[in-house]
């Protein structure tokens, strides 16, 4: 079934959506050309695609730090129009949000999280050695694999996160069991395995397992309280 066609009034109404979130315009008179609808379109699917989940909006005067944190909180590459950082949450603690020689910190009354990047190059070269150098100086409980625009809700010790990363990378690798080749490499471990979120709990009888189930309840529970919205938020885009 062929897609429907959205009107002029249907593109404002997206841009009016966006707008508090990235720092292009549009001519408030002039009719819209192609190339202002497509940017339009593309980054209201994106700025829908990063609210999809419990978040919080972090905004900063400096580029780099809001550069640092839209990295952490795994926006996609190609939308450097977006202002603003849509930071996951657990759905309930507010958090507070700081960046330190260019590592994002995330700290809750229940726990504290950091950003670990990998360098891809040495990662492929060597994992084992990259996980070791990424961890060294860090000394959270647990490790979460960020997955491009997702964190992979399984969590490992320091001394069993280098296997759980070579295992991801053996799976996602020509000849592995959840390969699936594509465009630009496919689900490639290249395209997604960027980093780490390191986990230190200010507690320590917290129960780690529970606190990332109750992210990924969240998660569900929000996307399921926003699934109208986003519904009207179509239905509107395509009136004229």
């Amino acid at each position: 079934m062929p897609a429907k066609r959205i009107s002029e009034k249907g593109y404002r109404q997206l841009y009016s959506d966006i707008q508090p979130y990235v720092n292009f315009k549009i001519p408030k008179r002039k009719k819209l050309n192609r190339k202002q609808r497509a940017e339009i379109k593309a980054y209201h699917h994106e700025v829908r695609e990063l609210m999809a989940r419990p978040h919080q909006v972090y905004k900063s005067k400096s580029r780099k730090n809001l550069k640092a944190v839209q990295s952490f909180a795994q926006h996609p590459p190609g939308f450097g129009k977006i202002r603003v950082a849509f930071v996951p949450t657990n759905g309930v603690d507010r958090q507070k949000i700081s960046v330190k020689n260019g590592r994002v910190y995330v700290t809750t009354k229940h726990v504290i999280t950091r950003s670990l990047k990998f360098n891809l190059q040495k990662l492929v070269v060597d994992p084992e050695r990259e996980v070791a150098r990424v961890i060294a100086r860090d000394n959270s409980d647990l490790y979460a694999l960020q997955a491009g625009a997702h964190e992979i809700p399984q969590t490992a010790t320091r001394d069993a996160v280098a296997d759980v990363v070579m295992r991801r990378m053996r799976e996602y690798s020509p000849g592995g069991d959840r390969f699936k080749d594509g465009k630009n490499g496919g689900n490639h471990f290249n395209n997604w395995l960027f980093g780490l979120n390191g986990y230190k709990f200010k507690n320590q009888d917290e129960d780690n397992t529970q606190y990332m189930q109750s992210k990924q309840r969240a998660k569900k529970n929000y996307q399921r309280k926003t699934k109208a919205k986003r519904k009207k938020m179509r239905a509107d885009g395509r009136r004229g």
